[in-house]
């Protein structure tokens, strides 16, 4: 019969029972060392991998956390700690523990493609490829497929890309699919394939690809703009004015963000604020015509017409054919 007060003996019994599958009855054994032995770093550890098999995350935090706290050099409870935090969706944590994991233990390789997978959590695929190498080296299998899994995907999204500028849009949605199937985080195959679905004329199709790249990349500005213009070809006028919104305050330069928006006010008859979105987008870039031109037809629609030709003229003279067009009728040289 076992001493019931014999530490070790619970301890590698509770190991015995987590690897057969037993986490409950584990925790029990480590539960029992614990008590027996309140400074045992190595037990919290242990009993935070069987809450976390159990699903109780909070728990398992704790242990972690405590037996870091007891041993301040446990390399593996930095590493589950990391591991724990990814699965929580706190990523700036994960990285730090998996840097502490990685000092205290610059051999182990799955803590540098756990890294590397919080890197792509937060969309930092550079980082990510760094620290994908550095595992392989390692011998790390796992590391050498994904880096296999990420070259075949951009491979296949280059050749969407250039399909795309061959103007073969459905040659590019084929490889941004297979760069997709490959790598379904890829933001930029997510985004370029909303803009092949929108230059065919489907606009709701390019919402959901613009839509998830905005979730893989929630500081997105591009992406908003362009699912702001999908809306806007739909006819949601709300909805395509808050993502215009939202790409301004993400990127307070951006020209056609504001032109897109002053297009959008100036079918809400939103004058003002039209007009005054296009004054950004003229001074962002006083070299396209455009802006002139839809800030003249505001000014003539509120029945301004002498602003008005001032600002077709100016389009004109940056060859908009439009403003030429108008001013040819109205019988005024530019």
């Amino acid at each position: 019969m076992m001493n019931p007060r014999h530490v070790e003996a619970h301890y590698f019994r509770g190991g015995a029972y987590y690897h057969l599958g037993d986490p409950a009855q584990a925790i029990k054994d480590y539960d029992r060392v614990i008590k027996l032995r309140l400074n045992f770093p190595e037990a919290y550890n242990n009993r935070g991998a069987a809450h976390v098999k159990l699903g109780d995350l909070e728990r398992g935090l704790k242990d972690f956390s405590k037996a870091t706290e007891l041993n301040p050099r446990f390399a593996d409870a930095y590493y589950n700690r990391g591991m724990l935090h990814n699965r929580l969706g706190v990523f700036s944590q994960a990285v730090n523990d998996f840097d502490t994991a990685i000092e205290l233990n610059p051999k182990n390789a799955s803590a540098y493609y756990n890294r590397g997978l919080t890197f792509n959590e937060l969309d930092y695929p550079r980082q990510a490829v760094e620290y994908y190498k550095i595992s392989e080296k390692l011998g790390f299998k796992a590391a050498q497929d994904t880096l296999r899994d990420m070259e075949r995907a951009e491979t296949h999204f280059k050749q969407g890309l250039a399909s795309y500028n061959l103007s073969d849009l459905k040659g590019a949605i084929e490889g941004y699919d297979k760069a997709i199937e490959i790598n379904p985080r890829h933001v930029e195959a997510h985004y370029s394939r909303g803009a092949a679905y929108y230059a065919l004329g489907e606009p709701i199709r390019a919402i959901q690809n613009y839509t998830q790249a905005i979730r893989l990349r929630p500081h997105f500005p591009e992406a908003y703009n362009k699912r702001g213009d999908a809306y806007l070809q739909l006819g949601d006028l709300q909805r395509g004015l808050r993502d215009f919104s939202m790409a301004i305050s993400l990127n307070p330069t951006f020209y056609e963000a504001y032109f897109s928006r002053g297009v959008l006010r100036h079918k809400l008859d939103a004058y003002s604020q039209a007009i005054s979105d296009f004054d950004a987008a003229i001074e962002l870039d006083p070299k396209r015509a455009i802006a002139y031109y839809n800030k003249g037809l505001i000014l003539d629609r509120l029945d301004n017409p002498k602003q008005a030709i001032e600002y077709y003229k100016m389009a004109a003279r940056l060859d908009s054919k439009q403003a030429k067009d108008i001013l040819r009728d109205k019988k005024v040289s530019w």
